[in-house]
């Protein structure tokens, strides 16, 4: 998975200064002003990484947007326990890691949608809300984005998270 520190070229340990200056560098090799002789497809080449690089940097610019993206691409260590909410109780942890052990969703993306009710696992099953479920899906969005507080994220592909909230 390509991460938006992949996408400016940076470590995620960077600083804000460097962040910034990689974004800069960036935006001034793929800008679409630089493209304008160029043939179509180097000039969409260019437009598409832009987007990409402008994307990133609208996340990682933004303290608060970066620590829930770190929080969202991050994998789950070994001991570690599920995330707290901020009156200290814990939420289920439905992502797996990545690797061989990562989710697989068994519905098609457009099958999954908000309040389906789902059985989660190494799978997400979606299942009527009258019968046993693990959890409701509040929202699919973007990986970067982040999910609600109350809720727990369920990774679905690449560029896609569900974000699940416990069953009562």
């Amino acid at each position: 998975m390509t991460t938006h520190y992949d996408t400016l070229g940076v470590r995620p340990t960077v600083d804000a200064a460097a962040l910034r200056a990689a974004y800069l560098a960036k935006a001034r090799v793929h800008h679409p002003d630089r493209h304008i002789d160029a043939s179509p497809a180097t000039r969409a080449a260019a437009a598409r990484t832009m987007r990409e690089v402008n994307a990133a940097w609208s996340v990682l610019s933004d303290p608060e947007a970066r620590r829930r993206y770190d929080a969202s691409i991050a994998p789950p260590t070994a001991g570690t326990t599920a995330p707290r909410t901020p009156t200290g109780a814990a939420r289920p942890a439905f992502a797996a890691s990545g690797g061989d052990d990562a989710p697989r969703p068994t519905v098609a993306p457009g099958d999954l949608g908000v309040g389906a009710c789902v059985l989660t696992g190494r799978v997400l099953t979606v299942t009527p809300c009258t019968g046993p479920h693990d959890a409701t899906v509040v929202t699919i969005v973007a990986t970067f984005r982040g999910c609600p507080v109350d809720t727990s994220v369920y990774t679905l592909d690449a560029s896609r998270v569900a974000c699940l909230r416990p069953a009562p």
